[in-house]
């Protein structure tokens, strides 16, 4: 093979390399943006029933709409102006620059090319490489994930690029600590962690070393709630909702579509902490009874006020449980249920789930 031939096969494989590199990074968001955003938007949109749209759109839109279909196309047109297709555009271009960039970097540093798109001006070591290829694994892995879950926004993109940015910095950071023969291994496993116990960890070594101590975080009331884990916790939290009121009073169409989570999983959670507000941590005690938040409060006064026997008779039965279980005489807690029943959020949450 001539030098010719030789130069000419090697461009074709970096070539070849960034393309591959910048492809499989892409494809879930196009995939997601083509197919899973139209289900995502079809699971929010068409799993409210009319009604419940026009007092959606009152309460939480103050808006005085009454006509059925009027509400329809109000309601749709607010999806997609806060979540429509277009807001992908920029961190789609924005993070298909970063893969090219980064890529063809690489493809350099590990080629002989002759002619040079960043060198010398720019260049990487092995542990930079090493950084950046853990990176690429964990934000590639990511977003096979999200769209695979149908669980993408235009935030998730935007924190994937950063973590193929920093990956960079990160791993050559690790140089000053970290013994030079292991510090490109360590550089990669670096980088296939994710932002968030990458901050950890970053915050953890800097108080080591600067002799720092922290006391004990505040314990999150939202992990009370049925269904909850950490990372739903941390979900909700960068959505800014920290606390039990917050997500008691919150927008619930507002953060299904930003959290990508299900609609009725949210109403769940709203329906509970609306619950917690009213009694605290003390409804753990009654919701083994079947009441679980706002809704089934508002279902046993309603089978209280029923006019069959049966179920009025079972509804009178479970309150003195109720009252026992809260530490409450009968009266008060019959007050504390009513407040519950009678709250304006809870209109929209049993209306909702009926």
């Amino acid at each position: 093979m001539s030098a010719i031939e030789f130069i000419g096969t090697t461009y074709r494989s970096a070539c070849v390399f960034v393309v591959i590199i910048s492809v499989l990074l892409i494809f879930p968001i196009f995939r997601y943006v083509r197919v899973g955003w139209k289900y995502k938007s079809e699971d929010i949109t068409h799993s409210i029933e009319d009604p419940a749209k026009i007092l959606y759109l009152a309460k939480f839109q103050k808006s005085s709409i009454n006509n059925v279909g009027i509400a329809n196309q109000e309601f749709f047109r607010l999806y997609y102006r806060r979540f429509g297709r277009r807001h992908f555009i920029f961190p789609l271009i924005l993070i298909t620059i970063i893969v090219i960039i980064i890529s063809s970097l690489v493809a350099e540093g590990v080629t002989s090319l002759e002619g040079h798109i960043w060198k010398p001006q720019i260049s990487l070591n092995s542990t930079a490489i090493a950084a950046l290829a853990g990176a690429y694994m964990w934000v590639v892995s990511d977003f096979i994930s999200r769209s695979r879950r149908m669980d993408f926004s235009p935030a998730d993109i935007l924190w994937g690029g950063l973590r193929l940015v920093i990956s960079v910095p990160l791993g050559l950071s690790l140089g000053a600590i970290v013994n030079k023969e292991v510090v490109d291994f360590v550089a990669f496993g670096l980088g296939a962690f994710p932002l968030t116990t990458i901050q950890v960890m970053l915050r953890q070594l800097s108080y080591t070393y600067l002799k720092v101590e922290l006391g004990p975080t505040e314990k999150n009331d939202l992990l009370g709630l049925d269904g909850t884990d950490k990372p739903l916790v941390e979900r909700l939290a960068n959505e800014d909702i920290t606390s039990i009121v917050q997500l008691a009073y919150c927008d619930p169409i507002q953060l299904t579509m930003r959290t990508n989570l299900s609609f009725n999983a949210v109403v769940d959670l709203v329906s509970q902490a609306l619950a917690w507000v009213y009694v605290g941590d003390k409804l753990t005690v009654i919701r083994p009874l079947g009441v679980r938040g706002a809704y089934e409060v508002r279902q046993l006064l309603n089978d209280l006020a029923s006019n069959d026997p049966p179920t009025k008779d079972a509804a009178e039965k479970i309150v003195p449980t109720i009252a026992t279980n809260l530490g409450l005489e009968n009266d008060r807690v019959w007050f504390v249920l009513r407040q519950i029943s009678n709250d304006p959020y809870t209109d929209f949450i049993y209306l909702t789930w009926s």
